[in-house]
């Protein structure tokens, strides 16, 4: 089979491979050629306005709003790279600090957008329809990198905490609770055996709901399941077009026994490695035993363990004190991602209060009996009759590709319970309290209670 290549040279390079063997006839198609190569007149356009004081980013949106006249320059498959490339060598002896156009604005993870937040008619439709989540094509960005459009956000925004990032009433954090399920409610096929639900544009989706929160917590069978990299794979965050750890969430995995053995060769520490995400802080209970090195590992990547004092005879914490915990490190949102043994306890009734908003991604597919699911305990009144478990209040519907996304809300009625008794009671510590770490003779680090003075 024959190929041809067509490469770009600039301050962006990238070259694209198409495959021309077994061809039939050879194609003059305007559509084939203005998606393989850029017109003259088209990056003379681009390089002018970049040169009159304008970001490339405000160049292409500007230039982006008119998609019939666009199209007529052969400029159907326009790319922000494309202006980048147009301007590059201008901007090697011009270094001064470029504006946006007038009317517009940057807007965190959006990129340019006009100031009333409106998009044309013209440019929403051809940004809809040919919504790709996937971005390999762009050479300049890391394979794997995701786009959610701007038009796609804001059934999503009522459920999400503000951009200001306060904290929600009582000072806890903001807890999103997300996941994707079949439509018998399962998340798996078996437990311990992970599951793809969700199709290319609810996981793009996924991705920017991690750009909105702080920290993604898990708990740790997904963490041994899946071996998560835990981090926001969307174009503009940091690692994927965007600085530093800009749109980055701080992973949290809840482990009670301190299971989860990490390495360097897990996909959360190759993210930090990679400059792609940030290390893992992990929470552990009472006389958890650690040796030295785990601990030595994930302070070099940037992680830490938290020892928590609260816990059940199961070894559960409290959900209060989990996020007031959270808090004292600074947390203002928590996006909780799964899995089963998570999500059901925090449908429980003494629990639910701490969830402000349920977003879920509902595929087509049965996955049969044996699953893991989510399946809230049945509740009684006061005669004994059964009642629902829970049901979702001020509910929005969106479809994405296959899927269908459901948000809603939990009635306000429900409010978490007090934290239970320590295991540990002497000294009494409030909730959210850290246990200390001492060193043993036999290189094992002990968490426990601090003790009174």
């Amino acid at each position: 089979m024959r190929v041809k290549t067509v490469q770009f040279r600039g301050g962006y390079h990238g070259v694209t491979i198409l495959p021309i063997g077994d061809q039939t006839h050879h194609t003059h198609s305007l559509d084939h050629l203005d998606k393989i190569k850029r017109s003259t007149i088209l990056m003379e356009i681009a390089r002018s306005e970049v040169m009159k004081g304008y970001m490339p980013a405000s160049v292409y949106t500007v230039m982006s709003e008119d998609l019939e006249k666009l199209s007529a320059i052969g400029g159907r498959y326009l790319s922000r790279n494309d202006v980048r490339n147009a301007s590059q060598s201008w901007r090697q002896t011009h270094q001064e600090e470029l504006r946006v156009h007038e009317g517009y604005k940057y807007d965190h993870g959006n990129g340019i957008v006009r100031m009333d937040g409106s998009v044309s008619l013209a440019n929403m439709y051809h940004r809809v329809h040919s919504f790709d989540p996937a971005l390999a094509y762009d050479a300049s960005l890391p394979p794997g990198t995701l786009r959610f459009p701007l038009e796609l956000r804001a059934f999503l925004e009522p459920y999400l905490p503000s951009k200001g990032r306060h904290p929600a009433v009582g000072g806890l954090p903001h807890v999103t609770l997300t996941y994707a399920t079949s439509m018998d409610s399962s998340l798996s096929l078996a437990p311990g055996l992970q599951t793809v639900l969700s199709g290319p544009q609810s996981k793009a989706m996924t991705h920017y709901l991690r750009s909105r929160h702080d920290a993604i917590l898990i708990g740790v069978r997904t963490a041994l399941t899946d071996d998560p990299a835990l981090n926001c794979r969307l174009e503009g965050m940091g690692g994927f077009g965007g600085w530093g750890w800009e749109g980055q969430p701080r992973p949290v995995v809840i482990d009670p026994n301190a299971r989860w053995s990490l390495s360097e060769q897990s996909k959360v520490l190759q993210t930090v490695h990679s400059g792609k995400g940030k290390a893992p802080w992990i929470i552990i209970g009472p006389r958890s035993s650690l040796d030295s090195n785990r601990i030595e590992l994930l302070s070099n990547y940037g992680g830490k363990f938290l020892g928590l004092a609260e816990s059940d005879h199961n070894c559960r914490f409290p959900w209060e004190a989990i996020l007031k915990a959270l808090a004292s490190e600074g947390i203002k949102s928590v996006m909780v991602e799964g899995g089963g043994t998570v999500i059901n306890d925090l449908f429980r009734p003494e629990n639910a209060g701490v969830i402000n908003s349920v977003v879920v991604t509902i595929a087509p597919t049965y996955l049969g009996s044996g699953g893991v699911t989510v399946c809230p305990a049945r509740k009684q009144d006061t005669s004994g009759k059964p009642q629902p478990a829970l049901r979702f209040q001020n509910l929005k519907w969106q479809s994405l590709g296959e899927d269908v996304v459901m948000c809603g809300k939990l009635p306000s009625a429900h409010k978490p319970s007090s934290p239970p008794s320590l295991r540990f009671t002497e000294p009494p510590l409030h909730p959210g309290t850290f246990l200390s770490s001492q060193p043993q003779s036999n290189g094992q680090h002990i968490f426990q209670l601090p003790l009174s003075s």
